[in-house]
Order: C-alpha cells, then structure tokens, then sequence
C-alpha cells in the first residue's frame, strides 16, 4: 500500500528558516574583502618620494692626536675643575669635549705633535704634583719612532725626579718621626727599669717595652718595603735591573713604558704604607716562601691584609701561573663584601690583565 504524501510531511521548497543560507556575510569573507592596496608612503607623510636629505660632512681631517683625561676619583672631580686645568695649558686643542659623567672627563683634539707633546707633559706634571686628579692618556693616529722616543724621555724625567723626591717625601718623613718617637720611647722605659721598682710596675713595664720593639720593627719593615718598591720602579726607569733581595722581585716590570701603569703603582706603593697593614710588612717573606714552596697556608690575623694584599703581590711580582690567579672564599657573602670593600684591587688587576671574567 503505497501512502500519498500528506501536508505534514511535504518536503519544503524553500530553505529552513533556523538554517538560513542567505543571512548577513561576514566583512573578512574573500568575495566581499576589498582588494590590498600597497601605500607608497607613510599616512603622516605626503605621498611621492622621499624627501632627499642633505649629505653627511666627511671629515677628512681626523685628529693625528688624541689626550683623554681620566679621573681618579669621579665624585671629587667637577667639571669646572676639568675646565680650569685645561685653560691653565697655554696651548689650545683644535678641540675639547667636556663629559659630565664616568672616568672619562674630557678628550683633546691635536692635529700637531709638538701641542700634542706639550699637552701630555702638562697634565702628567700636575697630576704627579697631586695638583690634579686626572690621569692623562696619549693616542696617537699617527706614530713616528722620533716622536716615541721624544716622549719617553721627557716623560722619564718627569717620573724619575718625582720617585726620588716620594724617599724624602712627606709620607716617608711622617713614618720617619714615628719611628724616632717610638725608639724614644724605649730608651726611656729601659732607662726606667734599670731602676728599683716594684715587681708588678717593673713587669708591666717590661710588656710595654716589648710591645715598642716589636712596633719599631714592625715600622723599619714597612719603610724598607716602600724603598725597595721604588727602587724597583727607578730601576725600570732608568734601565737598570731591579734589585732582588733573596731572590724575590717585588714588581716586575719590563717591556715599553706604561706610564699609566707606573702611576698606579707608585699611588699604590704610597697608599700602602700609609694604611699600615701589618701584611706589606712582610712582602718580600711571603713572595720568597712562595717561590720556595708549592703549597703555602698564610695565617694571620683579621683586618691585616691577606685577601686585599696578597693577590696586589701576586700580580706585582708576576708570580702566576699562565697569568692566573683565583682568589676564593668561604661563602657567597664574604666574596660579595670583599669585591664592594676593595674596588680599587679589581682596577689595578684589570691593569696587570689579570681578572678574567
């Protein structure tokens, strides 16, 4: 029996009205998406091509000179300062840069090598006369053998009258009435005791005298130690071998002169005996002991120089193996607190092209 198709379930013609093909087409559709367009040129600039910009100078002139000063102690160095050293020099550069801010205060233009020369000269003699704190540095685009020679012999005088004046220098004459205060001070408590005193005040005095003994000898080391540094810098100098006592070189200097270098030193040599660590004392021991063992356990006492000093010798007399030296501790902070309290250490390795990072 074959059933007719009825109104309820006649198939409709049109499309379902919850499906409904024909609605709104989306903008992004590919029929309806306008076609891309290529902007020749920005939306905030006209169209056309670009604006021709004017050429850049080429200077052809590059300065054969250049003297950058450096300063040694960047929070007491201003730039007036920088300023009035410069106008001081009688000499004008074809330029100056003044910078605000970091070691590099400012740089000199020269396009002659006898200003170039006068420059240097100048600003060594008021930097080695402690008149300045900026340390001056030569480059040189053109290099002629006359003129290396011309500056290291100007430069060596400089330096070699200023080495033989710090042995009757200031800081040397204050440890020398320090030295005479403390023998005087021996001769009169020996001159005590050969009185008759109660035991107690006559043993009391005899720990007293010890003290001062072991203080003069103490002070005579430091003494010796400071002139057995600059005579190993006058040596290099004036080209003669450095001095050696046991065998042990305190500094080791050879090669071109590296007048940065040997300012650095001769500042470090002074700043040494004037904190008076008991460890400077005792250079030339440590360095010998050293030399003559392989392994050597260095006891001393808090305060007294081991981890900011014994690297400096190190790295001063070249004991070093393939130029390394590591310098550990215990903990993480002590490492830390060592690196904050002793920035100056890192500079002068730097120098010495020890630190390796």
């Amino acid at each position: 029996m074959i059933r007719d198709t009825g109104p309820t379930t006649a198939r409709r013609s049109g499309p379902s009205p919850m499906y409904n093909r024909r609605g709104a087409v989306p903008a992004n559709f590919r029929s309806v998406r306008q076609p891309y367009q290529q902007f020749t040129h920005r939306p905030d600039r006209p169209p056309g091509p670009p604006p021709s910009r004017p050429p850049v100078p080429i200077n052809h002139h590059r300065p054969n000179f250049i003297i950058e000063l450096r300063s040694t102690n960047t929070a007491a160095t201003t730039r007036q300062n920088v300023l009035d050293l410069i106008s001081k020099f009688e000499l004008k550069a074809e330029k100056v840069a003044v910078y605000d801010r970091g070691a590099l205060t400012a740089r000199l233009c020269f396009q002659q090598w006898t200003d170039a020369l006068e420059a240097t000269v100048h600003f060594w003699e008021t930097c080695l006369n402690a008149s300045s704190l900026l340390v001056p540095r030569l480059i040189r685009n053109l290099v002629l053998p006359s003129d290396t020679d011309e500056l290291g012999s100007r430069l060596k005088t400089i330096f070699t009258e200023h080495v033989k004046g710090l042995f009757e220098g200031e800081l040397a004459r204050k440890w020398q009435e320090k030295l005479s205060r403390v023998v005087e001070e021996i001769e009169a408590i020996t001159a005590s005791l050969r009185k008759p005193k109660p035991v107690t005040v006559h043993d009391e005095l005899r720990m007293q005298r010890r003290g001062l003994i072991a203080e003069r000898d103490l002070i005579e080391r430091r003494i010796r130690e400071f002139k057995t540094g600059m005579e190993c810098v006058l040596g290099y100098l004036e080209g003669k071998e450095c001095g050696e006592e046991e065998g042990v070189r305190v500094l080791l200097l050879k090669g071109d002169f590296d007048w940065g270098r040997i300012y650095w030193l001769v500042k470090r040599e002074c700043r040494r005996l004037d904190d008076g660590l008991p460890i400077y004392a005792f250079r030339q021991d440590i360095l010998w002991q050293i030399h003559c063992q392989q392994i050597m356990v260095l006891i001393g006492e808090t305060g007294s120089g081991k981890s900011t000093q014994l690297v400096q010798f190190l790295a001063d007399s070249g004991v070093a193996g393939h130029d390394s030296i590591i310098c550990t501790q215990p903990r993480k902070l002590a490492a830390i607190s060592l690196a904050q309290r002793s920035p100056a250490v890192q500079c002068i390795l730097q120098l010495n092209n020890v630190i390796r990072r």
